[in-house]
């Protein structure tokens, strides 16, 4: 049969056929010519719990070892007519020594022999005459040692394979603290023992040394443990960072496997770079924030009983209507302009501004801690002036125009402060309190700051009470619309009438216009408000036609809010679908603010308003910015004079004069004029000598509920006529 030779690289023979799992009961085949011992041998093996198998020569033998697949073969080293180093070499020609151990047997107590019989591959050897007592115990002896010497050659070979297979380099300390490279790291590359680098004071600088030595000590006192080391050293004329691992092979040499981790570290500080820094503006985020506000109130606490206690600030930002950016030139300017400003707002801070170091060891002091909400911390303050120096710069910053796409943008914030530890001693109620501020700031004009004030806490918490109270009355029919009317001075005849949306609260009684339309603006319920006030205003006044009296328009105000909303056509076109109005009815009023925060959108929506034949209103006129191109660029129908002007007519001069250019500019340009806010007769008087004739006001009418002013109306409509009012007979312009 043709044998079949593979090198291995461990230097041994080629395996043969896989022997079975052998059971735990040993194996022995023994050949040998001579009846009388093969007998006594297996007598010998059997007494010793052995199952033994003979053959009388080397044919035979080698076919007991496929076979029975023995544990150990017994071989004579003398046969009749052959040779027991022969067969040997036959069996190591199929079977290793791993496999299969070969013991022989001989009667030639000479070296000579006992050297063939080690190259003819046995395993072990005995000399007759045999001791048959003491055979089982030397069997058991060898398959054990063999055994062992098996596993011991596994584990050397997966410890090699390992060994090559390492990417980094190894490195070994003895006791003298001499550095020998032991594993270069490349695959491939011969790691025989190389010569000594030499000492760790020859290689590392004296710190790093220092170091080295100290974890070598720990390995060699811990054998069992493996001791890290993370260190920064340059390598090609360049910075890097290294991790070493110590452990102890020998009681006098340590292994230092070093890593290059500079890749791992650049990783990490990525990873914890996102974690503390918000993605859009590079500044801190809400966790960077509050951590280190943790510490700051911490150490300020510390020192409130020191002779020098410390002090600092938290200053909340939030950008006034910058929804309506984002809503009307898109999320992406948007962003933009957030950079822009989250830049403004760093620089603004002075050395003497900025707080202790964060995590990473920059020195920081601003967050971003919400769409449009930036938060600074300031330490050391010496006075709470300081803070408010602070805000005073942000302020006056962010004045000056940003140009972005071909857009002037002017983006001005309501600043909030809150002091440490005056108004909170915990990052939580400091963030609140600064927030309350902030909010108040917002409610006294915006672009400004405020300090934090305890009462603010009882006024937030009325706001948040006026918010569910409103979402509570949506739900439970607690709104109610009012109607004033619009009237003709000289014949005191009914032409339009004002919706004017009202609340009684349950709880909260009657609560005024000026006070739950802010909330409502801010928390975007303006908008189901909205709908509610159109919604009422085109059924009631198409009840009124269809009870007999003649149509007249109904006035609604917008806000600037409903303006920016993409549903408003829709729903305002669904309101005039369900209750089955008449478009040219209804009356839509706008004022100059709302034009001044989204003129680009609002243009566009007026056309297609106009487009359904709805009429529009300029409200208010007067009161904000760029009147004239206002009237010049919309598409305005009626021009409403604020009721600032009409009472400034019975004060003074000028404002009789402001009253007479603002109802001249309008007939000029074909509008129709109301004037709101009539409330004496004297101003009925001078509006209608100067030509406008329609009014609105006490004069000629309160709001009304529904029922109130359908019983007007029916009432005026049954006069037969009114007085009208006499003018003055003064000079018209004293």
């Amino acid at each position: 049969m043709e044998q079949k030779h593979v090198g291995s690289d461990m230097g041994t023979q080629a395996a043969g056929p896989a022997f079975q799992p052998k059971a735990s009961i040993p194996v022995v085949v023994v050949i040998d010519d001579d009846a009388m011992i093969l007998r006594a041998t297996s007598k010998a093996l059997s007494s010793g719990g052995m199952v033994c198998h003979t053959a009388t020569n080397g044919k035979s033998g080698l076919q007991l070892i496929r076979d029975h697949q023995p544990n150990l073969v017994l071989l004579d080293v003398v046969l009749v007519g052959e040779d027991g180093f022969s067969i040997c070499q036959e069996i190591r020609r199929t079977w290793s020594q791993e496999q299969l151990p070969v013991v022989m047997v001989t009667g030639l107590d000479d070296l000579a022999s006992i050297q063939a019989a080690y190259q003819a591959g046995a395993s072990d050897f005995l000399t007759k005459p045999l001791h048959w007592k003491h055979l089982p115990y030397r069997i058991r002896h060898i398959l054990e040692a063999n055994q062992a010497a098996n596993a011991l050659r596994d584990r050397t070979r997966t410890l090699q394979s390992l060994f090559a297979a390492h990417p980094d380099p190894i490195f070994s300390v003895d006791t003298r603290e001499v550095v020998t490279l032991v594993h270069s790291g490349i695959h491939g590359e011969e790691n025989d023992l190389r010569p000594p680098l030499g000492t760790l004071d020859d290689l590392l600088s004296t710190e790093l040394a220092v170091q080295v030595r100290e974890c070598c000590h720990k390995a060699l006192a811990s054998p069992s443990e493996v001791f890290n080391l993370e260190l920064t050293h340059p390598f090609q004329n360049e910075s890097r960072y290294w991790e070493g691992r110590f452990i102890a092979s020998a009681a006098d040499l340590v292994l230092v496997m070093v890593r290059d981790i500079t890749e791992r570290k650049a990783f990490e500080h990525q990873i914890r770079h996102m974690a503390y820094h918000d993605a859009l503006t590079g500044l801190w985020n809400r966790h960077a924030l509050s951590s280190t506000l943790d510490r700051l109130c911490q150490d300020i606490i510390r020192s409130e009983s020191t002779p020098y206690p410390k002090s600092a600030a938290i200053l909340y930002l939030d950008l006034d209507n910058f929804k309506r950016i984002n809503d009307t030139l898109g999320h992406s300017l948007g962003d933009d302009l957030l950079k822009v400003v989250a830049s403004r707002i760093a620089e603004v801070l002075r050395p003497t501004d900025f707080l202790v170091r964060t995590e990473s060891g920059d020195f920081e002091s601003v967050a971003r801690v919400g769409g449009d909400e930036f938060c600074l911390i300031l330490k050391s303050l010496t006075s709470p002036v300081d803070a408010g120096r602070v805000a005073q710069r942000i302020l006056d910053i962010l004045r000056t125009p940003i140009s972005l796409e071909g857009h002037e943008l002017v983006v001005t914030p309501s600043i909030g402060i809150a002091l440490i530890p005056q108004d909170g001693r915990t990052p939580d109620m400091l963030l609140k309190n600064a927030d309350r501020a902030m909010y108040a700031a917002k409610e006294s004009g915006r672009n400004r700051f405020q300090f934090f004030d305890p009462s603010m806490a009882s006024q937030l918490q009325e706001r948040f009470s006026m918010e569910a109270g409103m979402r509570r009355g949506l739900a439970h029919g607690a709104f109610h619309v009012h109607f004033q009317p619009q009237i003709d001075a000289r014949t005191h005849t009914i032409m339009g009438m004002e919706a004017l949306l009202r609340w009684d609260d349950p709880e909260m009684g009657s609560i005024a216009p000026t006070k739950f339309i802010p909330v409502a603006e801010e928390t975007g319920l303006i908008i189901q408000l909205g709908e509610f006030v159109f919604r009422e205003a085109l059924t009631f006044n198409h009840g009124l036609q269809a009870e007999g009296l003649p149509p007249i328009r109904v006035a609604v105000n917008l806000s600037s809010v409903q303006m920016l909303d993409p549903q408003l056509l829709e729903r305002i076109e669904h309101c005039i679908v369900l209750t089955g109005a008449d478009p040219h009815l209804l009356e839509v009023e706008v004022t100059e603010s709302v034009l001044m925060e989204g003129s680009g959108q609002a243009l566009s929506t007026l056309l297609r308003m106009k487009e359904l034949g709805i009429t529009l209103a300029l409200d208010d006129f007067g009161t904000g910015y760029s009147s004239l191109s206002y009237l010049h660029k919309f598409p305005f129908d009626i021009l409403k004079i604020d009721q600032s002007f009409v009472q400034a007519v019975s004060e003074a001069s000028q404002g009789r004069n402001l009253a007479t250019a603002i109802i001249a500019m309008g007939k000029s340009l074909g509008m129709d004029l109301v004037a709101e806010g009539v409330e004496h007769l004297e101003q009925a008087n001078f509006l209608l000598e100067r030509g406008c004739h329609k009014a609105q006001g006490f004069l000629y009418g309160h709001p009304m509920s529904p029922k109130d002013f359908r019983a007007f109306y029916w009432e005026r409509m049954g006069e037969i006529s009114l007085a009208e009012p006499k003018p003055p007979e003064q000079d018209v312009n004293s």
